[in-house]
């Protein structure tokens, strides 16, 4: 092997060489190894080292040189280099490109030293200088040879290609072929289309990159950050509540475990659906602890610690399920089938996914499906394609080295597999194809079809193998679009682009082309701008001398589009024949002389080229006709110059009455002409400085003309409006709630824009602050919860989606991020959680770059009566303080809150808004901001328990009796009543939210304050005549994400009695505490519910079917062919084969625990009738646990199970965990609290008959189980899956990333495959690993297997059944036991 042939990597045949020998230091991993490191530049004198189980380090140093001299040289500064920054180092490998030379030869009678010779005397020398610091090293070599030996392993075999072969697989070699694929896209892709829809994000989690993995890094510091909170003021509130706390922390734990994504950079297998379960089951666990506390903290529980602490933790947990239910799945399945209706954009979506990976130097493969035909296999295809000479089974290889040297997944796309003879070839290729692809995690494979064609092109039996993504359009992504084009056009508008026209490519594109960045617009070009640049931009372009030739003045564009317009007007039709259009053009070309040019065939052909014009055929016709490229260019075109043929001298209002082409706009039904009246609004303002409605004949303006005028301000030239037009609009609706929500809706779309007077300053100043909350909640929260869970109008997601964008990079002006900031804090007065929730984040995102801006809201919101409004601003200021690293912009927006709110006389009584608050100081105090006295200080002031005025007086039952009988006949107030109530069977509210709460606390009389509370709703401004009409569709405790307007009420009356009752009253102490407590936060009361700090928005284990066929769950033990009778007496041929596995890649696995279930195979019963299906089936269940003994009990232990297996097995107890978090095991204090019940540390004594056996034994593995209960931007799903123990997990030195993954250092050694991937419940760990520990540690490892044969007959159930036990063993050589038959019934 040429080592001075090697590829070279980043410019350099070095970096090269040092990206290889890792490559090959990482694939060095055995049970020994714990973690893997790769260093960057200064490296430390190590390329990359392995840290092992004992917290040592073998480290690995490459010297691209050629003599042991220059070797020796360099390398003597790297050892000591890594002497000095890695302590616990014992190994040191150098690697080079050469073989020393042995023998000692002689030059001049001079004994000349051999390479081998010095090396051997360096060695010497380095581990002296070790052993001077106390240090034992051993050093070894990685010469030529020793290289050359490793990457002749088979599973090194696509390293050697990719690194030695330069002819192919190339950046260039796969540029050339994306090109070529692009180039036959043709008009299906366009770069400035470049559209980075919400769908392409999907993509991106295929890839399994850094970027996605530092997401969840920084999820699971958050979550451990609050639920640590949280769990402080839970224990330290309420003995009672140890219990459930600590079951809430061993899956908090177990979260965290999980999302510490063990394997993710090895793609390992993550458990994301166990995650997203986790998620749910906290949710839900801690929504039942809160509801303890409020119980006993009624009116103090908003005030109270605890409960701000449940907003936090509760948020974050949302947003993590969410996160993990949808777009993480392709961090496991990378195989994606992209499906939509023709011209969605699929083909578009997927080029620009090649292309944007290609500009980040991450190479692709690029298939188009109408390149394949079915007198082929694709495989030979593709080789074809692509023109490589490898087979395809080596080139999935090489592809997969690629990737491991990229750190992401390569992707192998095949656009359109409906085309050609993809309905021929792909249903019988596919499968086979996918399952090739499969054997190489480096790979991702994405397909895209018709949605159509779906059925037909993929089979059955593999379209769950997809993770199926539906192509919608980018009509929901306009932002996205409007940023891509922006960025691409280098034009930075002021203010957000947020009119549906820019979901138009067309319309984005004509924008962008004639957009004058020289030129001052007020907030956007008008529409008169951006078509009259366009066509001027246009014009010049086609007068150059190499298209038309003639001077640009003349402006023949402009003359054209004239002529064509007005005979369109003459004609009343949208469309000419091409005839006709061609006649005219050809009129202004004699008026001109213009002559033809060979790139056109005529001046019609170039306007239509230049999408000006479009020209089509109708159904049945043979006639082309002519007609405008985009609809909105055309209404104005035809206005444009029918108003311009005015006669001089006649009054507009009297032309427009008079003309034939306008009179139908005063129709009383001219819904087929409301675009020309929008068009009228927009032109008559400009050209002649009148409103079309001062040319309503009687001055009885219809509401549809209002509405058009209020769609016209949006493309207005000139933004101000004449002042009485305003006054006028806000008088007519003064009295009109219908008109007043029809204008907000049309101009909402103007809600940013600082020149307008109609932008949300107009809404909030009007009719929104200057109304109380009650008379607000009317009409507000109906019209935002309608228009955003109906998307119509869309603006109002728009606004929410164009603003959260954690990544946004917008040079929007501090004006308009003040006015979208009000629009989106109003938007948090709503009842709907989801509208909410995002338009919070939105918040986060679009303050989070100016966050010393959000204090702008905080004065202009200073006296808003809406708690729900001001709580959102404190969490928003809280998210935005902790993105921030602006230590000036922290310190003022906590000066801010110590001064308004801290250092007031009296706190506000909201434990929401307090923790927030709390938590904004707090960390500016963590940033080092203050000084420690001020630190110290500060720290005290916002600990609570707070200064507040708890009530003196409540209502009594005769009170809340009387206002029962006032409203009896309203449907509002019985539901704020009856779910207030906190006796048994009345509303899930009052006893799970209100009473749980408050009854944490002591001494609370919770009658009294629930009528405090009844009471204090009303007089919040709810009004059951105005509220809640209509019996609500979704409402209820966590089961919906739109709830009642009460219930509202109902959450801000709660928070301000739990804070009051938490400033007074002490937490109920906890088991052994001898006092209670003051309630310390949300935290502590589980009152967490939104994480404004995290930005970014199910399972495959089957327990009771059979999964498909895996390396996993491809045990034959169901032939058909066997007579029942003898399948169910005959002896289970190999039950070692459902302990030990052997993956693709030939690896050992070891079930720590298994419980498979088989029915006869699908392929198996295909040739069954279905009638003998029914009448009789062989079905098996097993129940298979690992646990550990020492050696010295061994025996003792075999005797004990062979007197009685039955009663063995029954003393061994079973851990399912059902409370705790999946990042709580291990090492909280939730776990470890509730796993005191183990009797020596992590063992159990073997208790029989009550008799101690003197045996100690531990379990291996554990159930963890996740239940939700409700996610508002997830589906609701219930997880159960098995993870490590202890002992496994700390003996092993094992590390996760918060999925079932469990690594030592980069080499995952433990997992769960059944989280991503169908499977039975199953746990798995490497057998080497394994058997090294157990060898290390004198430990035994014995599976107990318990399996249950069945013949069951239709709905009858088991008609025969057999039972039969064994004890297996783990030893060097293998597995070994038997099993027998221990009861049976025939």
């Amino acid at each position: 092997m040429n080592w001075r042939s090697i590829r070279a990597y980043n410019s350099s045949q070095n970096n090269a060489f040092e990206e290889l020998v890792c490559q090959l230091a990482r694939n060095e991993k055995n049970d020994a190894y714990v973690k893997f490191t790769k260093l960057g530049a200064p490296d430390g004198g190590l390329e990359a080292f392995w840290k092992l189980k004992d917290n040592s380090e073998q480290g690995w140093q490459a010297k691209y040189v050629f003599s042991i001299e220059e070797a020796i040289a360099q390398a003597n500064d790297s050892f000591r280099t890594a002497l000095n920054t890695h302590p616990e180092l014992t190994t040191f490998i150098l690697a080079v490109p050469f073989d020393l030379p042995d023998p000692t030869y002689e030059r001049k009678g001079k004994v000349i030293k051999s390479g081998r010779k010095k090396w051997e005397d360096k060695v010497k020398k380095w581990k002296e200088d070790a052993k001077k610091l106390n240090r034992e090293m051993e050093i070894y070599l990685w010469d030529a040879s020793t290289l050359l030996t490793k990457l002749e392993k088979p599973e090194n075999e696509g390293l050697r290609y990719f690194w030695f072969d330069k002819e192919e697989f190339t950046n260039q070699w796969f540029n050339n072929n994306l090109d070529n694929a692009i180039c036959d896209l043709g008009p299906r892709y366009s770069p400035e289309l470049n559209i980075p829809l919400q769908i392409s994000q999907n993509f991106k989690y295929i890839r399994r990159n850094g970027e996605t993995y530092l997401s969840v890094k920084k999820l699971a510091r958050k979550i451990n950050l609050f639920f640590t909170d949280f769990e402080r003021l839970v224990i330290n509130y309420s003995s009672e509540l140890t219990e459930s706390i600590y079951e809430i922390k061993k899956k908090i734990d177990n979260l965290e475990i999980l999302l510490e994504l063990d394997g993710y950079e090895e793609m390992k297998e993550l458990p994301l659906q166990e995650i997203e379960v986790t998620f749910s089951e906290i949710n839900d666990l801690c929504d039942n602890i809160v509801d303890e506390i409020r119980e006993q903290l009624q009116e103090k529980f908003y005030e109270s610690r605890i409960y701000k602490s449940y907003r936090n933790l509760g948020d974050i947990l949302y947003e993590g399920q969410t996160l993990f239910a949808d777009n993480f799945k392709l961090l496991n399945n990378p195989f994606v089938l992209l499906y939509g209706e023709a011209g969605s954009g699929k083909s578009h979506l997927l080029a620009d996914i090649c292309v944007q990976l290609k500009n980040n130097n991450i190479p692709s493969i690029f298939l188009l499906g109408e390149q394949f035909s079915s007198i082929n296999s694709p495989r030979e295809q593709i080789r074809e394609l692509l023109q490589i000479t490898l087979d395809f089974e080596n080139m999935l290889g090489v592809l997969n080295s690629i990737g491991q040297v990229k750190g992401e997944r390569i992707l192998i796309i095949i656009d359109a597999l409906n085309e050609g003879d993809g309905n021929i070839l792909w249903p019988k290729y596919l499968p086979g194809l996918v399952n090739q692809i499969k054997k190489f995690p480096w790979i991702g494979f994405i397909a895209s079809v018709r949605s159509e064609y779906k059925e037909e092109i993929i089979p059955k039996e593999l379209i769950n193998s997809f993770v199926q993504i539906r192509h919608t359009g980018f009509d929901e992504m306009a932002d996205y679009a409007c940023d891509s084009f922006f960025n691409y056009y280098d034009i930075a508008p002021e203010v957000p682009v947020l009119s549906e026209e820019f979901t138009n490519p067309l319309y984005l594109k004509l924008f962008c082309e004639s957009y004058d960045k020289n030129k001052q617009y007020c907030g956007l070009p008008g529409l008169s701008d951006v078509f009259e640049s366009y066509t001027d931009n246009i014009n010049l372009k086609l007068s150059k001398i190499d298209n038309f030739g003639y001077d640009e003045s003349l402006n023949r564009v402009h003359d054209s589009i004239h002529a064509i317009a007005i005979k369109m007007v003459e004609m009343n039709s949208y469309a000419l024949t091409y005839r006709d259009a061609t006649d005219i053009i050809r009129e202004i070309d004699k008026k001109y002389n213009i002559q033809n040019t060979t790139r056109y065939k005529s001046f019609l052909d170039a306007l239509i080229k230049e999408n000006i014009f479009k020209c089509n055929r109708r159904y049945r016709e043979k006639e082309k006709y002519v007609s405008f490229s985009y609809e909105k260019m055309r209404d104005y075109y035809l206005v444009y110059y029918q108003l311009m043929k005015k006669p001089e001298g006649e009054r507009i209002d009297e032309y427009i009455r008079n003309s034939p082409y306008f009179s139908d706009v005063f129709e009383k039904r001219p819904f087929a002409k409301l675009n020309k009246i929008t068009m009228l609004s927009l032109l008559l303002p400009e050209i002649y400085d009148v409103e079309l409605m001062q040319c309503v004949p009687d001055g009885k303006i219809p509401r549809f003309f209002v509405e058009c005028f209020l769609d016209s301000l949006i493309w207005r030239r000139e933004k101000r409006i004449n002042p009485k037009i305003v006054d006028w609009v806000k008088d007519i609706c003064e009295n009109d709630g219908e008109l007043r929500n029809i204008v907000v809706k049309h101009i909402m779309n103007l809600c940013a824009l600082p020149q307008s007077p109609f932008n949300i300053s107009f809404i909030h100043e009007n009719f929104l602050i200057t109304n109380s909350m009650g008379k607000r909640d009317a009409w507000w929260n109906e019209l935002i919860n309608e228009c955003y869970d109906r998307n119509d109008p869309y603006i109002f997601r728009r606004i929410i989606n164009w603003s959260w964008k954690p990544d946004r990079q917008s040079n929007i002006s501090t004006d308009s991020r003040k006015l979208l900031g009000i629009t989106l804090l109003w938007f948090c007065a709503s009842t709907n959680r989801e509208l909410r929730d995002s338009a919070s984040k939105g918040l986060v995102c679009l303050y989070k770059s100016a966050p010393r801006e959000i204090l702008e809201l905080f004065y202009i919101f200073q006296d808003i009566d809406d708690l729900y409004i001001l709580e959102r601003l404190f969490a928003v200021t809280y998210g935005i303080v902790m993105f921030s690293d602006k230590k000036e912009d922290i310190k003022s927006i906590s000066d801010y809150l110590l001064c308004e709110v801290f250092e007031k006389p009296e706190i506000i009584p909201h434990i929401i808004i307090r923790d927030y608050a709390r938590g904004i100081v707090e960390f500016a105090l963590s940033q080092d901001i203050y000084d420690q006295e001020l630190k110290a200080y500060y720290q005290k002031l916002v600990t609570p328990p707070y200064k507040s005025k708890f009530p003196m007086r409540f209502p009594s039952k005769k009170t809340i009796e009387k206002m029962c009988e006032t409203y009896k006949d309203d449907i509002g107030f019985s539901e704020v009543k009856n779910s207030m109530d906190t006796g048994v069977g009345y509303g899930d509210f009052g006893r799970y939210i209100f009473g749980n709460t408050l009854e944490k606390f002591e001494s609370i009389d919770l009658d009294k304050l629930e009528r405090w509370v009844i009471k204090r709703i009303m007089k919040l401004g709810y009004d059951p005549k105005i509220h809640d009409k209509k019996r609500p569709t979704y409402y209820g405790r966590g089961t919906s994400k739109i709830e009642r307007i009460g219930k509202k009420y109902q959450w801000i009356a709660f928070y301000e009695i739990v804070a009051l009752v938490a400033d007074k009253y002490l937490i109920k102490p906890e088991w052994g505490e001898k006092e209670g407590h003051y309630c310390s936060g949300t935290l502590e009361l589980g009152l967490r519910q939104f994480d404004p700090t995290l930005l970014i928005k199910g399972a495959n284990i089957l327990p009771y079917e059979q999964p498909v066929k895996s390396w996993i769950s491809n045990r034959d033990y169901l032939s058909s062919n066997n007579d029942e009778q003898e399948w169910i007496t005959e002896k289970i041929p190999s039950v070692e084969d459902l302990i030990q596995f052997q993956d693709t890649n030939g690896e050992d696995w070891i079930a720590l625990c298994h419980f498979p279930i088989w029915n006869e195979y699908p392929d198996e019963i295909e040739n069954k009738k279905q009638e003998d299906i029914n009448a009789k089936q062989k079905k098996m269940y097993g129940y298979i646990n690992s646990f550990l003994i020492p050696n010295s009990n061994v025996e003792e232990f075999i005797e004990i199970y062979d007197s009685d297996s039955i009663k063995t097995k029954d003393a061994l107890n079973l851990l399912n965990w059902r409370s705790v978090y999946f990042k709580e095991y291990y090492w909280s204090t939730t776990y470890k609290k509730t796993n005191e019940n183990r009797d020596i540390g992590l063992w159990n004594h073997l208790v029989i008959d009550d008799t101690d056996t003197n045996i100690i034994y531990a379990n291996t593995a554990q159930r963890h189980i996740w239940e939700a209960e409700y996610d508002y931007s997830k589906n609701e799903s219930s997880l159960a899956f098995d993870i490590p123990t202890e002992i496994l997990y700390k003996g092993m030195n094992m590390h996760y990333e918060g999925v079932p993954e469990y690594y030592c250092g980069n080499e995952m050694v433990c997992y769960n495959p059944g989280v991503n991937q169908q499977s039975n419940y199953l746990l798995l760990i490497k057998k080497k690993s394994l058997s090294e520990w157990l060898k290390k540690n004198n430990l035994c490892m014995f599976w107990l297997v318990t399996i249950e044969k069945k013949i069951v007959k239709g709905h009858m159930g088991s008609i025969q059944w057999s039972d039969w036990q064994g004890m297996y063993t783990l030893s060097d050589d293998g597995i070994h036991g038997e099993i027998e038959q221990t009861d049976y019934s025939l």
